[in-house]
């Protein structure tokens, strides 16, 4: 019907109006505004066709709660039944309804509303009901859950027990709470009165319904099974009665069929798969029938089904141990995969229990761990594989199942588990590793493995076999890194020459080179003395002459920074000498020592600088010199043998400074070749030596050279000449314990193999007996991870030491900085915890958990241990992370460098050089020149700092002291040996 502009607006129909289509009483509000604007204009007649308000909406949409049942009526005439929802959730009802733009008379209109009823607390959620009838109305009704009328009065008995717990006074008697006072006519006349139209328990006394408000529980009921649970039931049974039954035409189908069922069963994460659940209580029968049938396909089938089964049985009466494993032995063992990841779970831990109980299982057990093995490869799960072969022995298996895409994570699965095993195992492991990197031509990979458990003939074998001359290059590098004494006579000149590091200093210049970096660096370039106050500048080269002690710092600096460029601004100019002499007895030494670090590996063009320091009269400059020829050589393996060519004419010098020099450079030199030559060279020394400081280098320099080899000649020879002073004050020496330690680093590495010197070390006194065993433990596992030896270092560490009465009392600080020179070593008891601390950094190198949790574990030992203890904390720190500046490291020691002890200061500070060593890390360069301001009036802590800004800077960054290498995968002795001796050998960790 059309209409006009100034027609009458009520004319046409009312429903045709969206604000009259009241399919919610959301409008309801603003129908009386619309009335009253209308009533000006609009005749009255006209209101009253209208029906504005609650008339309206009274019939569209109403809720209702009589004493039998909950209902709501709501007028959906515009929505088709599918385009309406009706959900039920907490307590309430939601009404949804929704349908697309469609056309009526005005034009085009979509509708959606949503309406909600909260229910009464006392209506069945359970029982709501919707229904539609043919006018458009919706229906939704709730009965009550108890329809009893009336009120019924329940009284309340007094108990005179107080609810709370008795609470105990301060006088320690036990008082029960006070009860607030009631009269007699309260306690006859309280009670509780309930209404089945109220929500809400109605208490007379305010009180007591604030209390069963908070006590209040909500109740869980029981979820009631749906239809298909309770049809799965039933047809579960039926099968189940079949199989059981007399009639064996109706087996075959029903077995097949119930394995249907187990096998297309799902589940979560948390639940048994129904099947599993409902089949429980079966399980008696079904494995008694199974017992008592003849053997055939059909028991054979059965007992796939028991086998199962056995992983859901609950009765421990029914179901006995090991079922799974002897029915599926019983059973067809055909594609047991097809039950699913958890029973071969179940598989693989009973097959490990038989087979560590019984012996003669190999023929019954192996074709089922073959099945297992074949479907864990074939489904992406062969660590679980390996588990299961690790445990019972027969990792050989795994050649079967290796193939190109599974043996890279299988490979590295097993070189994780290698570290947590005993050594024999651990070296099986690591050799089926090396033979599938071989398989698969991973030539270098498996190299690495063949190091790690020094296999010479598999190293010999893969130089032998790999025809690729950048694989052979990049193998010769890695052993060249390493140091292996390889001894293979390989015509390849290049691969040899790079086995030999003869052409290390040509290969580093030319880097050098590349960065543009060949410029000398002075030791004030270092320092940055020019960020300093004007008043703390020191000069080197300037008027004012430093003291000895910080010209020495300066001639350390300077080999440090300056190493294997050949060059310098203090000793390679031409007034180099003027330097030399600027220090004092050992400095000269120390100074001229440097050379050997200015031309490192430069066998060539190094030696001639350094050979006229030889024909000068001041033996410390002499001596010098043979340990700058010996630090030269060092790394590098030369035919002509020029170190021991020189060297060797000063081992037997009368003189004790050129024959340290000598037998100490040699050491350098040849430091993990293990050759008999120069072992029967420095022997004599030891033999023959009567003074102790002779005894203790020359002892290490033999541990150096057969680092590893487990040398009993050697440490029989060392070992006689240490208990010949047993008792006497020469044990208590320093050098002593650098004899020791000779013996230690001829068993580096060796794990086990220390029974025979850890025995010998019984017979000394203590507190030299421990520290000799714990340096020998500290060697024979380096960079094991062995965590049964860290727990047992760490256990030596908090015993508690009995002191003798007769030994000198120590107390904190005393003596610090005074009487320098001792007529007599006194014993430090705490020293075998200090050393044992350093051990357990060493032998957690390279593990990073490991290392995560040592560090927090020093925090402990540095805040409540010995003075002793403390001082070795913070070299142990830095031993865990050298040239590794990690954050948290920094900070710690950082934080040890202003302790109030000056020796754990200087160790901090040694410390933090170690950890940026060869990094130029911006943040800790600046860090010690700070310390620099710090300690600018403490001589002994400054001398650390200038140490440690020139390890940081060393080589200019090209350099390193971290012993780990090739992705962290191997360990280099030598490197880690030598950091280990230089922290012994501290003089204030000593």
């Amino acid at each position: 019907m059309a209409h006009t502009l100034f027609s009458d607006p009520f004319e046409y129909s009312l429903q045709s109006r969206p604000l009259d289509q009241l399919f919610d009483t959301c409008l309801q509000s603003l129908l009386p505004l619309v009335a009253q604007q209308f009533q000006m204009s609009c005749p009255a007649e006209h209101l009253g066709r209208q029906s504005f308000g609650a008339s309206q909406n009274e019939q569209s949409a109403s809720a209702v709660v009589d004493k039998d049942k909950f209902q709501a009526n709501l007028d959906v005439q515009h929505f088709r039944p599918e385009e309406l929802t009706v959900k039920v959730a907490d307590g309430v009802v939601t009404v949804e309804g929704k349908h697309e733009e469609k056309q009526d008379e005005q034009g085009f209109i979509s509708r959606h509303f949503v309406r909600r009823y909260v229910l009464p607390e006392d209506h069945d959620i359970n029982k709501v009901e919707s229904k539609l009838s043919s006018d458009g109305v919706l229906t939704i009704t709730a009965p009550k859950i108890c329809a009893q009328e009336g009120c019924r009065s329940i009284p309340v008995i007094r108990t005179n027990h107080p609810i709370k717990a008795t609470e105990k006074e301060d006088d320690g008697n036990v008082k029960a709470p006070q009860e607030p006072e009631t009269s007699s006519f309260e306690r006859s006349n309280l009670c509780l009165s309930f209404r089945n139209d109220s929500r809400f328990l109605s208490i007379s006394r305010q009180n007591l319904a604030m209390t069963a408000a908070t006590v209040r529980k909500p109740v869980v009921l029981p979820k009631e099974e749906s239809d298909d649970d309770k049809e799965l039931q039933a047809e579960l049974k039926v099968l189940v009665d079949r199989i059981i039954g007399d009639e064996k035409k109706l087996m075959p189908a029903s077995l097949d069929m119930l394995k249907y069922l187990i096998r297309t069963s799902t589940t979560s994460m948390t639940s048994v798969p129904k099947p599993l659940k409902y089949l429980a209580a079966y399980y008696g029968v079904l494995r008694d029938k199974c017992d008592s049938m003849r053997e055939g396909p059909l028991k054979k089938s059965l007992s796939d089904v028991i086998s199962v089964l056995s992983m859901g049985a609950i009765d421990k009466n029914t179901k006995k141990e090991y079922d799974c494993l002897k029915y599926c032995l019983q059973g067809t063992m055909l594609n047991i995969g097809d039950w699913g990841h958890e029973y071969i779970r179940q598989l693989e831990t009973e097959i490990v229990k038989q087979w560590v109980m019984c012996d003669n299982n190999f023929k019954t057990l192996h074709p089922l761990v073959k099945e297992i093995m074949a479907f864990n490869c074939s489904h992406h799960d062969e660590i679980q594989g390996c588990d299961l072969l690790m445990e019972i022995n027969q990792m050989y298996m795994l050649f079967d199942y290796v193939n190109g895409d599974n043996y890279k994570p299988i490979c590295l699965y097993l070189a994780s588990c290698a570290k947590y095993v005993d050594e024999l195992e651990s070296k099986k492991i690591l050799k089926l590793i090396s033979q599938f990197y071989l398989m698969f031509g991973e030539y270098c990979r498996s190299l690495i493995m063949a190091i790690q458990i020094k296999d010479t003939k598999l190293i010999d074998k893969l130089f032998v076999t790999c025809k690729d001359k950048v694989t052979l290059y990049q193998m010769a590098l890695i052993c060249a890194r390493h140091l292996y004494p390889f001894e293979l006579n390989i015509e390849d000149d290049d691969v040899r020459s790079i086995l030999e590091n003869s052409h290390l200093s040509h290969h580093f210049l030319t880097f050098a080179r590349e960065l543009d970096i060949m410029e000398p660096k002075s030791p004030e370039e270092v320092y940055k003395t020019w960020l300093e106050p004007v008043t703390l500048r020191q000069t080197v080269l300037g008027e004012k002459l430093d003291s000895a002690r910080q010209n020495l710092a300066s001639s350390f600096v300077n080999g440090f920074v300056n190493a294997g460029f050949g060059t310098d601004k203090l000793l390679t100019m031409e007034d180099g000498n003027k330097w030399i002499y600027r220090n004092k007895d050992i400095g000269m030494l120390s100074a001229t020592a440097a050379l050997g670090l200015l031309y490192l590996w430069d066998v060539d063009g190094g030696l001639t600088p350094i050979d006229k320091y030889l024909y000068t009269t001041d033996e410390n400059i002499k001596a010098g010199a043979l340990l700058a020829l010996g630090i030269v050589n060092c790394r590098i393996r030369n035919d002509c043998d020029p170190a021991l060519a020189l060297l060797g004419d000063y081992v037997e010098s009368p003189s004790e400074e050129l024959q340290i020099g000598a037998v100490f450079g040699i050491g350098l030199a040849y430091a993990g070749s293990g050759r008999s030559d120069v072992l029967s060279l420095l022997l004599p020394v030891i033999q023959e030596s009567k003074l102790v400081k002779t005894l203790g280098i020359a002892s290490l320099a033999c541990g150096l050279v057969s680092l590893g080899r487990n040398n009993s000649e050697l440490s029989d020879v060392i070992l006689s000449k240490m208990i010949e002073s047993n008792g006497l004050e020469v044990l208590k020496s320093p050098y002593m314990m650098l004899a020791g330690f000779g013996v230690a680093l001829a068993y580096f590495g060796s794990k086990d193999d220390i029974e025979v010197p850890t025995t010998v070390a019984e017979v000394f006194e203590e507190p030299f007996k421990t520290m000799f065993q714990t340096m020998l433990q500290m060697c024979a596992y380096a960079g094991s991870g062995d965590v049964l030896i860290i727990q047992e270092l760490l256990r030596l560490v908090e015993e508690k030491i009995e002191i003798p009465e007769d030994s000198p009392a120590e107390k904190d600080g005393e003596n610090v900085g005074k009487g320098k020179e001792k007529k007599k070593y006194e014993w430090d008891h705490y020293m075998g915890k200090a050393i044992a601390v350093l051990a357990v950094a060493a032998i957690s190198k390279g593990e990073d958990i490991g290392v995560e949790m040592i560090q927090r574990i020093f925090g402990q030992i540095s805040r409540y241990g010995e003075p002793s203890v403390r001082k070795a904390v913070p070299l142990a720190i830095a031993l865990t992370s050298v040239s590794d500046p990690q954050p948290n490291v920094i900070n710690i020691l950082t934080k040890y460098s202003h302790d109030v002890d000056d020796d754990v200061a200087c160790n901090a500070i040694f410390g933090l050089g170690y950890v940026g060593a060869g990094t130029n890390n911006a943040r800790l360069a600046v860090g010690l020149r700070q310390l620099a301001l710090y300690h600018a009036k403490n001589p002994f802590q400054l001398f650390m700092v200038r140490i440690a800004q020139g390890l940081v800077h060393m080589g200019k960054g090209t350099m390193t002291l971290n012993p780990l290498h090739t992705d962290r995968q191997l360990l280099d002795p030598v490197a880690m040996a030598v950091i280990i001796e230089r922290i012994l050998d501290k003089k204030y960790s000593l």
